[in-house]
Order: C-alpha cells, then structure tokens, then sequence
C-alpha cells in the first residue's frame, strides 16, 4: 500500500525535530547500520553533501555487488573524501589511481552527472500528482534521500537515510589525522579542515591494504585443503587453490569453476567437492558444480536447484550433501534441501523454525546443527537440531553471542563455532559445544580461547587432526592470515609467514587507535 505523501512528510518532520530522542527508540536500533570511516582532504566540506555522496556510494554499491543493507552493514567502509570533492573505496583503489577511479560527482543525483563516472543513481521524489498506487510505489522503491543529520561527539556524524526505498542509518567517523575541531554553523554543518597533500597522506593511507578472499569455502581432505571462490573486494571468484600444510604453501590450480561464485560453502562426498548456489555477484545462483579430487582436472555440473540460494549452509554425512537456510535478495530462507549425489537429484527435507541466512551447520551422529546466522537485520544466537532419521526439527543450544558469518566444525567430537559477527563488530571469540552431553564448554581447562584476528566469512577446517582458520574479514580488511589450534595449549597460534605478522598489528594498531 502506497504512503500518503503528507503522513510520510510528517514523519520526516518527526524524525528531523525529535532526531537524538528517536536515536534511543527500539525501532532506530533495529534499522540496518551502515558505518562509515570518512578520510576528508578537503578544506571545507557541507555535510549535506558528504551525505549525498555516501548515499550515491551505497546505492552503487548495493547495485554492484548485488549486496543487501545487511551485508553492507556488517564491515566498517574506510572512504576517502578529496579535495576536489569526489568520494573514493579505498578498497578498490592504490596510490597511484586514488585521484582518479571510481569518483563520485558532487552534483545532485537528480541532476546531469558525468557520463564516465559509475557512480550515478537517479533521487527520485513522490510528488502527490494523481499517480496510481502501483507507480507510487514503484517510486518509493527507488527512493534515496537524507532524512537527517546530526553531530554525535566531536568526529563522529549519525545520519537517518532512505537508499532504494529502504529506511537506514549511517554513522560517519571523520578521521582525527586530518581534521581540525569541526564546527556547524546554521542550517547545514560546515566541516573545516587541515590542508593536506592527498598525495602524501594517499602513500600512508594505502600503503596496507591487502587483497585478499572473504567467506572462503574450504574442503578437508586427509593430507591436504582446498579454498574456492569466494568474494575479494567486490569480485566474485572462480579460482581454487590447494594447501599443503606439511610444507605450509599454497598452490593455485588450474581448473576454474564453469562460474564466479561468492557467499557460498561446500562439502566433500565421496572424494568429490560440492559446491551449490552461492552468486556471481550480480545475482544469486540455482546451480551447482562438483570437483573430482581423484582427477583434479575439472569441474561438472549437477542438478540445478529449484530455486537461487546465496549464504546457504552447507555439511554432509558422507552420503548427501546438506544446504541449508541462505536468502534470496533480503528474503532469509529456513528451507533445507539434500543431494544425492548417485542420484543426481535434490529433495526437500523439513523446514527449520526460524529463517536463517549466513549460519553454520555441521553433522554428528545422526544430526545436523545450525548455529546463528542472521534475520530481517538481527543476527541470531539460537541453535537448530534436524534430527535425519525422523526429519523433525528442535530448538537446541543458544549461543553465549549472537553470531552470522561464522564458522563451525566437529573437532574431536566437539563443536567449535569461531568467529563471525555479532552485527557491530566482527568477533575473535569461539564457543565449544559438546554434543554428546548437550553442553557448553566455556573454557577449555581454564583457558580462554580466541582468536588473535577478529574474522567474519571465515574458512574453516580440519586436516592433519590439526584446526585450521583461514581468512575473512577483520571488520576493515580483508584477510590471508591462517590460524591453528595448539590443542595441547589450547590456544590459537598465527602460522609464520609475513601476511599473519602485519594482519596482527594492524589489528592491534587498530585496537590502540579505539583506545
């Protein structure tokens, strides 16, 4: 049902002149959350303007990446504001292009923008002018505009927005390296700042960033691991790569899969890699493909699903493969479906109580486990337990942490869930479940037991009896790092190489810079 323009102006003027009251509200708290590091090089800056061009930067990348607000929001997006007044990723730009890639123009998105520029989205406002309902909301459905803004601390602005006709909020930290005290100055903030020289500042500012794999699918095999696709700074994969944990290297491999798929998980059947789903990056994905580890030449196709599942769970029992939950677009799905792989065909099982995309699943014993995953903008600490020789569904174990993104596997007859996000920060802590007993295991003989790099979208598993934790997203890079578990001391241990050496300080700069 289309929105009467003057009750949707009276709830703008509501918003606008109660802002800091309705910062407190329930409902502000359940909006999706997009948070913002903001880089300014310029001298002078209203804020009305950074606000467009934010709004422009997540309408454009909503498109790109196919993304949902949700996914948008899980990560702090580090910007970089120009002189010129173009907004840049710096995610996907180096020193060397900074000044020119991927600019944002600062005119009115409804106006004549440049041609060349991939930033450009249409603001389009409801006028009450007789249209029918079903243009009205059409209308509605693209809609971007600022509803308001307001200064919170001295660097730090919250904004309440609309981007595609869905209600967010933006909280913009302004870098205190470049800015002097900012001061407002009537209707509209005017935000001052030092001179600076791009060039100098663009050396250190991109100097660390890596390039890199989020949520990696990984499959275990007896001597080896294998990572698949994935998702590197807004490119779906389609590469696939081998480890060898006895000489500590990686080998990519020279069978790409038949498609470029992120926000998907795999399984191993019979020597055999499945993965299904997932998306390409510009729409999720009913296919599914499988790698022979015994030929190690290609990839073949399998039975299509009836429907596109992206961040879907995925786990075996050595017979079937298991995808369960996922969403399609910002529609979370509690479906669960089996393969059969000497079958070649897909069958329902029963439906999960609560949708969930972005959880973890893992088998033991007669019982698949769905651990966290997220819903309608709330990630989850509730637990599932699909119980396959009575295809009946129960509520098990809630979480001490709500969780999406994470990972889970069967360790020596326990169940570490590692990592993920609780929706405000990615997380290092790692929850152990006991099956067995339907227990948690707070500390593993007194220890505690956290990761040294906080990871979302992260690859885990086993191999050599030894846990492995490869990659993902620290909440502002992405990740090469690996981590394995010293069950003897238990406690995690960063391997030796370069890239898990500058990850840890830039995490531990990074803590030092919140302190």
């Amino acid at each position: 049902m289309a929105i009467d323009d003057d009750l949707r102006m009276k709830a703008t003027e509501c918003i606008q002149n109660n802002f800091f009251a309705v910062l407190e509200t329930r409902e502000f708290h359940a909006l999706p959350s997009i948070k913002i590091e903001l880089v300014v090089g310029s001298t002078t800056l209203n804020t009305n303007i950074m606000c467009d061009l934010i709004l422009n930067w997540i309408s454009q990348h909503l498109r790109k990446d196919n993304s949902t607000l949700q996914e948008l929001g899980e990560y702090m997006h580090l910007l970089y504001l120009n002189c010129d007044k173009t907004l840049h990723d710096c995610s996907d730009m180096d020193k060397k292009n900074i000044l020119t890639k991927r600019s944002l123009s600062t005119s009115s998105p409804s106006g004549n923008s440049n041609e060349n520029s991939i930033f450009t989205t249409p603001n389009l406002k409801l006028i009450n002018n007789n249209l029918t309902s079903n243009v009205t909301n059409d209308l509605q459905a693209f809609e971007t505009k600022l509803i308001h803004i307001d200064q919170s601390t001295e660097y730090t602005y919250i904004a309440i927005a609309v981007v595609k006709g869905k209600m967010l909020s933006i909280a913009i930290h302004m870098s205190p390296s470049s800015l002097s005290t900012p001061n407002t100055s009537g209707n509209g903030h005017l935000i001052h700042t030092d001179n600076i020289d791009d060039n100098e500042y663009v050396t250190k500012l991109f100097s660390p960033i890596l390039t890199t794999d989020k949520e990696i699918p990984l499959a275990s095999l007896s001597t080896a691991r294998c990572g698949f696709g994935g998702y590197d700074r807004g490119d779906c994969l389609d590469t696939i790569e081998q480890f060898n944990p006895i000489e500590g290297k990686w080998t990519s491999l020279s069978v790409p899969m038949s498609s470029r798929r992120g926000r998907v998980s795999a399984a191993i059947v019979n020597n055999k890699i499945y993965v299904c789903g997932g998306s390409n990056g510009q729409q999720e994905l009913n296919t599914g493909e499988y790698f022979n580890l015994k030929s190690m030449n290609k990839w073949s196709p399998i039975k299509d699903l009836d429907t596109p599942v992206a961040h879907g769970a995925t786990c075996s029992d050595d017979s079937y493969v298991y995808l369960i939950g996922g969403c399609e677009g910002d529609i979370c799905k509690n479906d669960c479906y089996r393969y059969d792989p000497e079958k070649n065909q897909w069958s329902t099982l029963g439906s999960m109580n609560c949708e969930r995309s972005q959880a973890a699943a893992v088998y033991f014993n007669g019982k698949i486990y769905v651990f966290g995953g997220y819903k309608s903008s709330r990630c989850l600490s509730s637990c599932e337990i699909l119980t396959l020789s009575t295809n009946e569904w129960s509520i098990g174990p809630t979480m001490r942490e709500n969780r999406r993104g994470c990972g889970a596997v069967l360790y020596e007859k326990k169940i570490f869930i590692i990592g993920g996000s609780n929706g405000v920060t990615s997380l290092t802590s790692i929850e152990v479940y006991d099956p067995i007993t339907s227990e948690w295991i707070i500390n593993i003989n007194g220890m505690p037991n956290e990761l040294n790099i906080p990871r979302v979208g992260v690859g885990i598993t086993v191999c050599n009896e030894k846990l492995y934790v490869i990659g993902g997203f620290d909440g502002r890079s992405f990740l090469k790092s690996i981590e394995v578990y010293d069950k003897i001391n238990q406690r995690w241990k960063l391997s030796n190489n370069n890239h898990n050496k500058s990850e840890k300080m830039n995490h531990q700069n990074s803590n030092d810079m919140k302190t």
